[in-house]
């Protein structure tokens, strides 16, 4: 056997371990894998990927050329936020953030600036969604996607919430 099959047949063994080792919940390689994937993250932790998935689809909200596009991201930021059980969640447009939490804000619990910066980035996103208007709703995802990178602390650096 060649030395690169050797090594293309070690790397396809050692996928599989870490495969089988992770869908039975162990931690393999830093990989995590609690087995509880699919059930909400507690707290901030929840909160942070709330939080970085409503960036994503802010961003993409931003990249739109058409108001309904627009209006479906922003509603993806919504539901991020508020969660299943908040006001303006409109399952319709789909949960990005299913199994995440119970909302970037719920989840932020007793973080009251952070809820703050998070409210305002909610209201921003509304407030593109309140509007038929292109230009008005993307200056809105604009600024709902700083708001959001601003509460998580990522606005203009790689910092972490």
């Amino acid at each position: 056997m060649s030395r690169l099959a050797r090594i293309l047949v070690g790397a396809m063994m050692a996928l599989g371990m870490v495969t089988v080792a992770a869908a039975a919940g162990s931690s393999v390689a830093g990989m995590g894998g609690s087995g509880a994937e699919n059930s909400p993250a507690p707290g901030a932790a929840a909160a942070h990927k709330e939080v970085a998935t409503a960036i994503e689809h802010a961003t993409y909200a931003t990249q739109m050329n058409t108001v309904d596009k627009t209006h479906l991201h922003l509603h993806h930021v919504v539901n991020c936020l508020v969660g299943p059980g908040g006001k303006g969640f409109y399952p319709a447009a789909g949960d990005p953030c299913k199994g995440m939490g119970n909302g970037a804000i719920h989840d932020a619990g007793n973080q009251t600036g952070l809820q703050k910066k998070l409210e305002a980035a909610l209201a921003a996103a509304q407030s593109g969604l309140a509007t038929s208007d292109q230009a008005k709703a993307h200056a809105d995802a604009v600024k709902t996607k700083s708001l959001l990178e601003d509460a998580q602390g990522t606005k203009g650096s790689n910092g972490k919430m």
